[in-house]
């Protein structure tokens, strides 16, 4: 028996509040998972505050503007955390990242302007407002071909902070699509192979990368790019199942990217190095850390019982409906690379005999924190009405 769909209207700020309490129990999660793996200087612990005080405060406003400056702030303040770290490669992804992402606002703020105002009359400056939009939200969400900036932020910076970025500033980001589809349609619905063309490309193009990486982090960066090319189907559809989708992958793909990012960083400050296809039997020395990233995967890959499933289920059925089954087929190839992948770097990092014993063991509270959002992610895929229950 597959799940039903999940009906969660778009309005009346339901929708915000299921991703203001998400988002509070993730950054809980990171921040205690900080306080056992050493992050940087006290001013990292402060810029992480402000990005969570600002990510989940903005949650609790409905209009878009105010969404856009919360959420931007955000962003903004995440620079300064990959800066933190303070190695010249972190600061050199600094830099790409604040110049791309002031990029994105502008081009963002200049789309949104024309598209919420009255000066559409003439078709030239239609397209041009549509160009401003995609653009600007393909730098912020690192769509391909704008995702110039987050393989080097995933690389250098730390897993931790990488995971406030994509996990809470990113899917904040995209729920402000959830606003412009319901606000301007017209943006989507006239302009579907422009959004389609990029979420196909993001699709195949992550996937296809991520595939090819050695360093953990960067596959995962590259993961995440393929994760929002399926969620932009689900909004690009302008169903309500594809809205749903999009918006229980969207939840999904914040608490995935929270384990996965969370388990690499516990082993990389114990091991000493960045995770790599190199090393082997990792889960021997970090069984939970294991456990959890294998969890995190498979969520990702859409394996029953997990979340994931649910939100791809959607996801899928909206595809089919919107793109026939030559679309269906394509998002299929994705997931076959992305379980591919995932379990390359799970049968050759984590499974096996360890090359060394005598590292540090994991922390009791780091224990605890990853074996409860492992939980949390299964009893929501077990539950799924559990999501719509947080607003009744």
């Amino acid at each position: 028996m597959y799940p039903e769909p999940i009906i969660l209207p778009l309005t009346g700020g339901n929708w915000h509040l299921i991703y203001s309490v998400a988002f509070t129990v993730l950054f809980i999660s990171i921040l205690f998972i900080a306080l056992q793996t050493p992050q940087g200087s006290r001013r990292w612990w402060a810029l992480a505050g402000l990005a969570g005080v600002l990510i989940i405060a903005g949650q609790l406003f409905t209009d878009a503007w105010i969404h856009m400056i919360m959420f931007d702030s955000a962003a903004l303040v995440t620079v300064g955390m990959v800066w933190d770290r303070k190695t010249a490669p972190a600061k050199n992804a600094a830099r790409i990242y604040l110049v791309m992402l002031l990029a994105a606002v502008f081009l963002t703020a200049a789309g949104m302007f024309f598209a919420f105002g009255e000066l559409l009359s003439a078709l030239p400056l239609a397209r041009i407002t549509v160009a401003l939009i995609v653009v600007g939200f393909g730098l912020k969400l690192a769509l391909i071909p704008f995702f110039f900036w987050l393989p080097g932020v995933a690389e250098h910076a730390s897993p931790l902070t990488t995971a406030v970025i994509v996990a809470l500033v990113d899917i904040s980001v995209f729920g402000e699509l959830f606003h412009l589809i319901t606000a301007t349609p017209w943006v989507f619905t006239e302009y579907a192979a422009v959004w389609l063309a990029i979420a196909l490309v993001s699709m195949f193009g992550g996937a296809v990368l991520a595939l090819s990486q050695s360093d953990i982090k960067r596959m995962l960066a590259f993961s995440t790019i393929a994760g929002m090319g399926f969620l932009l189907i689900g909004v690009l559809t302008g169903s309500d199942i594809g809205i749903e989708g999009a918006f229980i992958g969207s939840l999904s793909h914040a608490l995935s990217f929270t384990i996965l990012f969370s388990a690499v960083g516990v082993v990389e400050a114990r091991i000493g190095h960045s995770l790599t296809m190199k090393d082997r039997g990792v889960a021997a020395n970090f069984p939970i850390s294991g456990l959890a990233f294998l969890v995190g995967a498979l969520n990702i890959i859409g394996i029953p019982p997990l979340l994931g499933f649910v939100g791809e289920w959607q996801l899928y059925l909206a595809g089919a409906e919107f793109g026939g089954a030559a679309l269906v087929i394509a998002m299929a190839v994705v997931g076959a690379v992305t379980t591919l992948y995932y379990l390359r770097v799970v049968h050759h990092v984590w499974l096996g005999a360890p090359e060394r014993e005598e590292f540090a063991k994991e922390p009791l509270l780091t224990k605890l924190i990853l074996v409860t959002l492992v939980v949390f992610g299964i009893i929501l895929g077990l539950f799924p009405g559990l999501i719509s229950a947080l607003i009744s």
